[in-house]
């Protein structure tokens, strides 16, 4: 079977480093391979913007306020 249809993974996050690699990781294992990660950080400050910026193939976005 062949999937054509891009499907969003949108992965809200907020000073949680460890459960957004999990979570990330837990996208990526899906059988479904036509997929993009976007990543919306609400102003972390932790080291979650340190971590996403250097997964490759996912869209970050990071607010500068927390809402």
């Amino acid at each position: 079977m062949i999937h054509s249809d891009l499907v969003s993974i949108v992965i809200p996050t907020r000073n949680r480093r460890k459960l957004l690699e999990r979570a990330i990781a837990s996208a990526v294992a899906q059988t479904y391979r036509n997929i993009e990660i976007i990543v919306v950080d609400d102003a972390s400050s932790d080291d979650t913007q340190a971590f996403a910026v250097t997964i490759a193939n996912i869209v970050y976005l990071r607010l500068d306020q927390p809402r």
